[in-house]
């Protein structure tokens, strides 16, 4: 494969660039959790923390069509290999299969349920080589494989116990998956399904990866920001240096430019960055979004990046200079554009829809007073929305405000027990999943860091026998105590301020 070599000389200059937004692309109602390009990039899906799955046209910005999904998180999207399949992995242990063209759905999978863990999520999708079944994964601890013509049930390749499967994709040479589960990177052979290598990060957990595109390197994302870039076979680490900082819980997706020298990460901040490969410098950071921006990928001509964020956005930007390529590549999208017509009627819901939606972001554009992001790495904003639910501030009587860096958080019920189940994120990453709160005290430590500002969120999974979600927490950092309530129901999540001093 050939690439420009304005590209190459583009990226191997290690200094300041300007970027520039394209265009933006309105149609979610929910945040966008992930975003990937069809491998001629003429197209590109979207899948939102509701179940949303879109299917965009590149250059134009239109919606081809919606899929009709599951009503919670998408976590993962795959294009078959001959690009005619859609499949994408749910929240709800699920995995759904479509047609491109016609929107047919070929195979959802029966709900997944494994009693040892507290999570039926599934983290990731992709299809076999000969595009006749597809392999998942996720926080069930199963691996698994269905074709996409039978309504069997999965057929579970390995059962990991209570260790959930955080990341998985093809290898280079297109024979093997290569998968994540906790601290171990795992080889395995598709057609045979045995596990051909195992390397272990200690005391890390590897969140996701994607490929070099001469095969030889890996760039790695473990939670709490950090990237290492390892090489594929050996698994060794040939570079570390740190994406995010601030957030321990810290989760993005992580993607090689055309040329192997750019490495593009979202964060869990309002912002996407560009990286040096070689040096771990940081070549560029984006800040435009209104919400943390996971959801990101660079086009294969590797000249634009696409970015999804919590704000229900998704904008496209190039490098500047560009120009006369991208409109070659417009004529020749046009002349393609009938590979995926959705009816009229579609079509016609679309413009409906499109005409608020893009009146609204306008004017959130035009806003010229919009706020900055804090000068403080460590300062987090409250968070937009959680699992699509949106977050209101809980003012307590006393400024939760500590000294130390290590805080105990304890939470309870001192009063009618009537099964309250709960789970709780600090900014947008979850430290406790799915409790059912007792009078018993369920201690969670963490360590944030000096100067830090950071937003604890109750999650409510339901409302108990009265109403609303109620919990008792007390957060101490071993000087100072603060005891609070916190109240969340099934439509708003609150929220309340924690502050670490200098």
């Amino acid at each position: 494969m050939c690439f420009p070599a304005v590209l190459f000389a583009q990226e191997d200059k290690e200094d300041e660039v300007e970027m520039e937004e394209i265009r933006g692309f309105q149609g979610h109602k929910d945040p966008v959790e992930f975003v990937t390009f069809s491998k001629d990039g003429k197209y590109f899906v979207s899948g939102g923390s509701k179940g949303s799955v879109i299917l965009w046209n590149t250059e134009s910005g239109q919606v081809v069509r919606r899929y009709n999904g599951h009503p919670s998180k998408v976590n993962h999207i795959s294009f078959s290999n001959d690009g005619k399949m859609l499949a994408a992995a749910f929240g709800y242990g699920t995995v759904i299969v479509w047609d491109l063209t016609t929107g047919k759905k070929f195979r959802e999978t029966p709900y997944l349920m494994n009693d040892k863990t507290s999570s039926t999520a599934i983290n990731f999708v992709v299809f076999s080589p000969d595009d006749q079944s597809v392999i998942f994964g996720g926080e069930t601890a199963y691996l698994c494989t269905t074709p996409i013509d039978s309504n069997n049930y999965p057929t579970i390749v390995h059962d990991f116990t209570d260790k959930s499967i955080e990341y998985g994709a093809v290898a280079p040479d297109g024979k093997h998956l290569i998968f994540s589960v906790g601290s171990d990177l795992i080889h395995m052979n598709m057609e045979s399904g045995a596990i051909t290598k195992k390397k272990t990060y200690p005391d890390k957990k590897l969140t996701s990866f994607s490929f070099s595109k001469d095969g030889n390197k890996m760039a790695a994302w473990f939670q709490g920001g950090e990237i290492q870039i390892l090489d594929v076979n050996s698994g060794s680490v040939l570079k570390t240096y740190q994406g995010t900082s601030g957030n321990p819980w810290a989760r993005s997706h992580i993607y090689f430019s055309a040329g192997d020298s750019l490495l593009i990460s979202g964060t869990d901040r309002y912002s996407f960055n560009i990286w040096y490969v070689d040096s771990g410098e940081k070549k560029y950071e984006n800040e435009e979004h209104n919400g943390p921006v996971r959801a990101i990928a660079f086009h294969p001509d590797g000249k634009r990046i696409l970015s999804g964020g919590t704000d229900k956005s998704i904008k496209l930007w190039k490098f500047k200079g560009e120009e006369e390529e991208e409109e070659e590549e417009k004529e020749e999208t046009q002349e393609v554009a009938s590979e995926f017509q959705p009816e009229k009627q579609e079509k016609e819901e679309v413009a409906e829809e499109r005409g608020p939606i893009r009146q609204q972001w306008r004017a959130i554009d035009d806003r010229p007073q919009r706020s900055a992001e804090p000068k403080n790495p460590n300062a987090f904003k409250l968070p937009y929305a959680i699992n699509g639910r949106p977050v209101s501030k809980y003012v307590p009587p006393e400024e939760l405000e500590f000294k130390n860096t290590r805080i105990e958080i304890r939470v309870w019920d001192d009063k009618i027990l009537d099964g309250d189940i709960i789970s709780l994120y600090l900014n947008d990453s979850l430290i406790l999943s799915k409790y059912e709160i007792t009078k018993d005290l369920k201690k969670i430590n963490l360590t944030l860091p000096s100067g830090s500002i950071a937003y604890l969120t109750l999650y409510a999974h339901n409302l108990g026998t009265i109403p609303p979600n109620t919990a008792n927490v007390s957060i101490s950092d071993g000087i100072t105590e603060r005891k609070i309530e916190l109240k969340s129901d099934l439509y708003k999540s609150a929220s309340v301020e924690l502050k670490v001093k200098y």
